[in-house]
């Protein structure tokens, strides 16, 4: 039977599983399968969370600058039939694809909301219907405990500082209310952020390619949302939009539209984006002296030299300056590192105005940005559901 494009089947796993899942599926005895994988980090987590057909439960195992299984995730799979349903088909499908499974999904989506590293193993324990009620041990998959290096300074000190409270990952619970597309893209975004912060310390450099198209995968959902690609086309290449209108079969305008509307004005559209959702300033900062300058103009400037670094690192193999890529230097006043690169030569040269801001700052906006992008679409969704259910 062929599922449509909002049965549960044709949305990312982890999210089809949440909205699949009913009040009773998790009442003793269980009557469907439940699967827990570790979950490794290098940060203290406290607390836990429990939603919907999830939990995150803490091991409580309290080491620093070691990673380990801090977390086990258990997973009840309430929507087992129709994901079985969907690995039949004639032809490739990628529209939901990121290169990972529910586990990564979840694991990125926590990593996105606690600003932590944090990866999936392998399913360590199974409880099977009509099995053992206590669960059995396995070992389904090879995965190995993600290997990281412990840095004398860390180039993002937040991500292994303070403590990470796991409730707040009910938030993800949010995601059952946002359109497909939007979810795929919030996950995409999600896994790019994770996967920066594990290389974030060793390569430095990639950790900026994927916080910038972390940022650009979201953008481009979010600018698809905002208008028709023939006004797109028309704003960004007017002669080209002269031209087309001019043919006399008005077909072509549209295809050719709808064709380029997602590679139209790409600093625009990664600037704005950037813009729309920036938070405020750190709660803590350095003395005004090491302090990147939080307005509209000085953020425009930098988003453009940032995007232009990640296009010369992408088509030229030119990578991010090193001073960027450095671990920032942690001023006296509130123990806060500075804003920006001060050290301008590391086997080249740079202006103090080619330089920015140092990674850290950068993971502060991305994360934040694509959190606030994230919360802004749950909730206009939540709001028409309900609109929609009061007529």
């Amino acid at each position: 039977m062929a599922t449509s494009n909002t049965s549960p089947a044709r949305w990312p796993t982890s999210i089809a599983n949440l909205k699949a899942f009913k009040p009773g599926d998790l009442d003793v005895p269980v009557t469907i399968p439940v699967l827990e994988f570790p979950l490794f980090t290098d940060a203290l987590v406290i607390e836990e969370a429990n939603f919907g057909p999830y939990a995150f439960l803490n091991t409580e195992d309290f080491r620093d600058d070691i990673v380990r299984t801090a977390i086990v995730l258990r997973y009840a799979a309430c929507d087992y039939e129709a994901h079985r349903e969907q690995r039949t088909c004639d032809k490739s499908r990628t529209e939901l694809y990121h290169g990972g499974y529910a586990q990564d999904e979840l694991a990125a989506l926590a990593s996105l909301i606690l600003g932590i590293r944090l990866s999936a193993g392998s399913v360590s324990r199974e409880f099977k219907l009509k099995g053992d009620p206590l669960g059995r041990p396995t070992e389904l998959g090879s995965r190995d405990k993600p290997f990281f290096r412990t840095p004398r300074n860390y180039v993002i000190p937040s991500t292994a500082s303070g403590q990470h409270n796991l409730q707040d990952l009910q938030r993800i619970e949010e995601l059952k209310d946002v359109s497909q597309k939007k979810a795929v893209a919030i996950i995409r975004s999600a896994r790019m952020y994770q996967q920066a912060l594990w290389v974030a310390e060793s390569e430095p450099s990639m950790t900026w390619l994927l916080m910038v198209s972390a940022l650009e995968t979201a953008a481009n959902e979010w600018q698809r949302a905002k208008g028709d690609p023939v006004e797109r086309l028309k704003e960004s290449k007017p002669e080209l939009h002269k031209y087309l209108s001019s043919l006399s079969d008005d077909s072509i305008l549209k295809k050719v539209a709808e064709g380029v509307a997602d590679s139209l004005g790409n600093t625009k559209k990664f600037v704005s984006f950037v813009q729309a959702f920036r938070p405020d300033p750190p709660p803590q900062r350095p003395t005004e002296r090491f302090q990147f300058p939080w307005d509209d103009e000085n953020w425009t400037k930098a988003l453009k030299t940032i995007y232009g670094y990640r296009s010369n690192a992408l088509h030229e193999g030119i990578p991010f300056p090193a001073p960027m890529c450095s671990p920032p230097i942690r001023r006296s006043d509130l123990g806060v590192c500075g804003e920006f690169p001060t050290d301008l030569e590391k086997g080249a040269t740079w202006i103090r105005a080619d330089l920015p801001v140092h990674l850290h700052v950068f993971e502060y906006v991305t994360r934040n940005v694509l959190l606030k992008w994230w919360y802004s679409e749950a909730k206009c969704s939540n709001s028409t559901t309900q609109s929609a259910g009061s007529l």
